[in-house]
């Protein structure tokens, strides 16, 4: 918006120019004066004017001319044309150009004054419409936005909603799977303990043993799942510390005869991950409890779980038992158990390495997936 007192005056003549700039300075006002009607468009072009006193007789245009020029440059400047060859054609030419008034040059000083407060005043309260338009407008834009936003974030509410009754629905359903999925499988493993108590013959009965030991391993992770608020993953050094200690009690290897320690590093994984780490724990925990350490002989065993440099999780079991034979090969054991433990290695598509003296020493590594810290 240009200053509410500025104004520019045309006028070819220096003298009547340096006049009126004179008037209109003692009334307040902060006339340009330009003697041409280029240097006037030129002006516009520059600076934003109110109100213009505008001769019809220039050196280098008609006056009129210049008229539209003006208002095609700045439509909201009221232009009052002072002329000294006032006629009615010219009058008139001026109104449909849409000058704001017509006056006889030399005449009341007083009357062109007037023109000029009551221009300003025009200008002043087009310009308060045209805000008020513009308030309006974005008035009623930010009100269509606001009623939008409290709709989206009405609609944002009611989906949040039916995704956590979804959420809870899952989880109630998870939580049954899992709760069945264990007493199924305590189940069978009881159901297996009651044919066990019926045998007499030892090996079968060691083979019955081993099948419910390896479900045991498979329970207690539907165990920690179900007790866990995260049913995708669980914390697996917690799960593998629990789950020796379960097969040193049922081997009855915890009566000071071996001992076993724990070096684990706090490590989520997915389930998927958990069960066969627990199958090989199973395998090699057993076979040491029973193998490594003969004719009542002491020792110990260690489990250790960490992530590796290269971000890989390694698993241990390590004893100082009477370790294996020196021609031993995982390839062309008859034994099931180790078998499995090599079976369970491609499954976490890992990579086994064994050490055979002193004692044994069982190394697993596997990449991570799906893991949580």
């Amino acid at each position: 918006m240009p200053s509410a007192s500025t104004m520019l005056v045309i006028e070819d003549n220096p003298a009547q120019l340096e006049t009126l700039l004179n008037i209109l300075e003692d009334e307040g006002f902060q006339p340009v004066g330009c003697s041409t009607g280029r240097a006037a468009i030129e002006a516009c072009q520059r600076d934003a004017f109110a109100v213009a006193i505008l001769d019809i007789r220039l050196p280098d245009m008609d006056g009129l001319e210049a008229l539209s020029q003006l208002k095609q440059r700045a439509p909201e400047m009221n232009v009052i044309i002072n002329t000294a060859y006032a006629t009615l054609e010219s009058a008139m030419d001026a109104v449909n150009r849409d000058a704001f008034a017509y006056v006889q040059k030399m005449g009341d000083v007083a009357e062109l004054i007037g023109h000029v407060h009551r221009a300003f005043h025009a200008h002043l309260v087009g310009y308060s419409a045209r805000l008020e338009e513009v308030v309006r407008a974005r008035t009623a834009e930010l009100s269509a936005s606001n009623i939008a936003l409290r709709q989206e974030i009405e609609e944002r509410k009611r989906a949040e909603e039916r995704l956590n009754a979804a959420l809870k629905e899952k989880e109630m359903l998870m939580r049954e799977i899992l709760h069945r999925t264990k007493n199924n499988m305590m189940a069978i493993n009881s159901l297996i303990a009651l044919q066990a108590a019926r045998l007499e013959n030892a090996e079968v009965l060691r083979h019955f043993d081993e099948i419910s030991y390896r479900i045991q391993a498979m329970l207690l992770v539907q165990q920690q799942l179900y007790q866990s608020k995260d049913f995708s993953n669980l914390t697996l050094d917690s799960y593998l510390e629990e789950l020796a200690c379960t097969i040193f009690h049922n081997l009855n290897a915890n009566r000071g005869r071996v001992e076993i320690t724990f070096d684990l590093e706090p490590i989520s994984v997915s389930a998927d991950t958990a069960i066969p780490c627990g199958l090989l724990l199973n395998e090699l925990l057993t076979n040491a409890v029973k193998y490594a350490f003969p004719n009542g002989r002491d020792g110990m065993i260690q489990v250790t779980l960490r992530e590796n440099e290269v971000g890989w999780l390694e698993l241990c079991v390590q004893d100082t038992g009477v370790g294996l034979p020196e021609d031993f090969n995982l390839q062309e054991s008859n034994s099931l158990g180790l078998q499995l433990v090599h079976s369970f290695v491609r499954q976490l598509q890992g990579v086994l390495t064994i050490t055979h003296s002193p004692g044994a020493t069982f190394v697993i590594r596997f990449p991570q997936y799906e893991r949580i810290r």
